[in-house]
């Protein structure tokens, strides 16, 4: 399985927009959904009931055309089947306050690739190698994330028309990193020998970590008439916990960087454990409005983000990395993991149409604005935890099937997303000392395409 969403806040389906998944809605529905994005709505229709909805297949594609240079795209790609929220309601007190509770897992990021370039090429400079050397480039990168979650929510009935209620959402996310790069050039010496003198360039950062945190929301929730309106307020990550894991390896062996300088060698290495982590998420604040006409709803939904001034996820010990050990330079300027996010604003439209007397149908769109922003960083080129970096538009089509004390809802879901500007991490068609055998970044097209079949059940106890 593939995803690559890991700049985005609405690429779960279950969000202010994601309307045909059972309680991604802010306003009034008429949804019979178990557990809503917004609690308010749960004290509109108190009920016992549990429901689960799973991705039943997905396949994603993630493509950089010119990933490592001409001919040499990065290509991710994959098929999954995984669950993706089991929910249950409990009305007391008569009806009058309904209880809620929920497990949603978020595969948010499924990133393998690796690149390889075995080439006679004119490498490194003609005055101690003429012609062309050897010269192998390898390339290979992960990036996984998923959360898992728990929800505890609250509603109350506070008028005939006003609901109000609170959402406390347990976040448990994880993430590994890895880059791997190796550049090499055999040096032609003139020599028959056939072990030929090597220059060698090697890059390893691997970064695991898990955070915990608590974050609370809460809703209103208005309905009059034919006209439904929602409003949430999603606080800040509170941090319970995190720690991480830090792998660097750099090498560096036998590269002359100018007429008359001796070769340059070097060792930079460390691995560090237990590090403190700190992942932050902005308030949000989202908005919802519903309009009833004849058997059927229009729907449409909006959700501000506030940004993220640049801060550390990961910040390594001040411990010895560039060796032989010195007191002069270590790795914590040169290892931290970043994050820095501008606001967003993202909207969903939705519709609902009768089919038959059992069946409506359902239709939704929403955009998925990417929150990165280069700018952002003081250190533009230092590490960060993203590998897409483009917007995503969503798409979904779907019914809801009504039965006896059961309801069952299949949906197709469909997301693009891309860019023509995307960095390439190296170039491996412009390698020479200079830039340390890793080519001159140049820009590419990047591509991403999700196609999906979710199914979700309702039963009424």
């Amino acid at each position: 399985m593939v995803a690559a969403q890991d700049t985005h806040y609405w690429s779960s389906q279950f969000n202010p927009g994601g309307f045909v998944m059972p309680g991604a809605t802010v306003a009034d529905t008429r949804d019979s959904g178990v557990f809503f994005f917004n609690p308010a709505l749960l004290a509109f229709r108190p009920q016992r009931s549990i429901s689960v909805s799973g991705n039943i297949y997905q396949y994603a594609t993630l493509k950089i055309r010119e990933g490592t240079g001409v001919h040499k795209p990065l290509v991710s790609s994959g098929t999954g089947i995984y669950p993706s929220m089991l929910a249950g309601s409990v009305p007391i007190k008569r009806g009058r306050v309904v209880m809620a509770y929920g497990l949603l897992h978020h595969y948010i990021l499924s990133y393998k690739v690796t690149q390889r370039q075995d080439k006679h090429m004119d490498v490194l400079d003609n005055a101690y190698s003429p012609g062309s050397e050897t010269f192998i480039g390898q390339y290979a990168a992960q990036n996984l994330i998923n959360e898992t979650s728990g929800l505890l929510s609250a509603a109350v009935r506070l008028k005939p028309s006003l609901t109000a209620g609170i959402t406390l959402e347990g976040i448990m996310r994880k993430q590994f990193l890895d880059e791997e790069v190796s550049a090499r050039a055999l040096v032609n010496t003139g020599s028959t020998t056939d072990f030929l003198p090597l220059t060698n360039v090697e890059s390893v950062y691997r970064v695991e970590y898990t955070s915990i945190g608590v974050r609370p929301r809460l809703g209103l929730a208005y309905n009059r008439d034919r006209h439904h309106f929602g409003l949430t307020v999603s606080l800040p990550l509170l941090k319970l916990s995190g720690r991480g894991t830090l792998v660097s390896d750099n090498l560096v062996t036998n590269l002359v960087l100018g007429a008359g300088l001796s070769p340059l060698n070097l060792l930079a290495n460390t691995r560090q454990e237990k590090l403190h982590i700190r992942y932050k998420s902005p308030v949000s604040i989202a908005a919802g409005y519903t309009f009833d006409y004849g058997k059927g709803q229009l729907f449409a939904a909006a959700e501000w983000f506030a940004g993220l001034k640049e801060y550390a996820i990961l910040t390594p010990r001040n411990e010895y990395y560039i060796r032989p050990d010195t007191a002069q330079i270590s790795g914590e300027g040169l290892l931290t993991l970043r994050d820095a996010r501008r606001p967003v604003v993202n909207a969903a439209l939705g519709i609902t149409f009768p089919v038959t007397e059992r069946i409506q149908g359902y239709a939704a769109a929403r955009t998925d604005f990417t929150y990165t922003d280069r700018s952002r960083f003081s250190v533009p080129d230092g590490h960060t935890p993203y590998t897409s970096y483009w917007n995503n538009y969503h798409l979904q089509v779907g019914a809801n099937i009504r039965k006896k004390k059961m309801e069952v809802r299949p949906c197709l879901m469909f997301t693009y997303g891309g860019m023509n500007g995307y960095t390439q991490p190296v170039n491996f068609d412009t390698p020479n000392e200079s830039n340390l055998l890793l080519g001159e970044q140049g820009v590419s097209r990047a591509s991403y395409f999700v196609a999906g079949f979710q199914l979700s059940y309702i039963h009424a106890l």
